[in-house]
């Protein structure tokens, strides 16, 4: 459905939903998936009948959920834009005009994460080595070292 709506193919979208209520009618998360396909194709009526059909499957669904809005994002308590300029410019370059490639499966993990690190951030690895990248990701459970 998401997928869809991501397109703006709201009447697939729905249509989607629809046969997949067919295939797990009693999911409250294919329910409340469905809701916000109404909603998002301004289907309002549909959409709060289907919000309710979800709290009928589930009373408390949507409370697991109740968490507030942040104002910003985390990532962004750290982030310096001073050189998102020069990092969308690197990045872009090493596209090749793809819209996406797939850098590496695992010879180069480290300079895929320290990569991935400096594109969440918005840093060019003139701004953030490799080395500097890997050292200021948090680092816990039983698969880090």
């Amino acid at each position: 459905m998401f997928g869809r709506l991501s397109l703006g193919h709201l009447d697939q979208a729905v249509e989607e939903g629809k046969r997949a209520l067919k295939l797990d009618p009693l999911s409250p998360i294919i329910n409340a998936d469905f809701a916000w396909t109404y909603f998002c194709a301004r289907r309002f009526d549909k959409a709060e009948r289907q919000a309710r059909k979800t709290l009928e499957i589930d009373p408390q669904f949507f409370d697991r959920f109740a968490t507030e809005p942040l104002d910003e994002l985390p990532e962004w308590k750290t982030s310096d834009t001073t050189h998102a300029d020069a990092f969308a410019k690197e990045f872009d370059a090493q596209l090749n005009g793809r819209t996406a490639k797939l850098l590496d499966y695992s010879a180069n993990a480290p300079a895929v994460i320290a990569s991935s690190y400096r594109s969440v951030l918005g840093l060019s690895a003139a701004n953030c080595p490799d080395a500097e990248a890997i050292d200021a990701i948090p680092r816990s459970g039983k698969h880090r070292s």
